[in-house]
């Protein structure tokens, strides 16, 4: 049984814009917790890029805490997607970045469009048709030969209400049309009291042939 959105919009004006570790721990942005993370994934996605990106999809993107750094990748324009509405509202468009609310879940851009798509930490929270409608978009979007980078949540603890703890080869089998770029990039977490709440896994691949749309 999936979530409903409306419990994600619910929690948003709770916990603002922090971010959500599992469904229990949130901090705050600014926190050291997960800054050098974030940058160490910053760097593989830097890797695996060929410099002529244009376009990139923030999928789930929040309160577009990361899609400004994806806006520094490429050279050109970057879209924030997410369901919750109060989340979008808290997202700041800048040159090149603008934010939609997709409250069906569906992109409102044109099949195979995208050179790279983000999916930090979006498909944790899904089940059953909203998660399958997420990966079928994800699809969708992404360009022949685009760069697809899941980030998730493959902590080895029991499911809750809000949250699936799922491996990275479940990931990949989601995704049979991408061609996976390198081995799965573990970052633990060290933090005092959080350490074995959070295993964020890095997966990058890129899309195959004609399967994209």
């Amino acid at each position: 049984m999936s979530v409903p959105i409306s419990y994600w919009s619910r929690q948003s004006p709770k916990f603002g814009l922090r971010d959500l570790l599992n469904d229990k721990v949130y901090i705050d942005p600014s926190s050291e917790l997960t800054d050098p993370r974030w940058g160490t994934t910053l760097s593989l996605i830097r890797e695996e890029l060929r410099g002529d990106e244009s376009k990139a999809l923030d999928f789930y993107c929040g309160a577009g805490r990361f899609t400004q750094d994806l806006a520094q990748l490429v050279d050109g324009d970057v879209l924030g997607v997410d369901t919750s509405l109060p989340l979008i509202h808290e997202a700041t468009p800048s040159s090149g970045v603008r934010f939609i609310h997709i409250p069906d879940g569906r992109v409102p851009t044109p099949p195979r469009s995208m050179d790279l798509v983000l999916a930090n930490h979006a498909l944790g929270g899904l089940r059953g048709r909203l998660l399958d409608r997420a990966v079928g978009e994800i699809v969708r979007v992404l360009k022949s030969d685009g760069l697809l980078v899941l980030i998730e949540n493959t902590a080895d603890l029991p499911d809750t209400r809000q949250h699936v703890y799922r491996d990275v080869e479940t990931y990949r089998e989601m995704f049979p049309q991408m061609q996976w770029k390198r081995d799965a990039v573990h970052l633990e977490n060290k933090s005092e009291g959080v350490e074995d709440a959070h295993r964020m896994s890095v997966l990058m691949g890129r899309m195959m042939g004609d399967d994209a749309g």
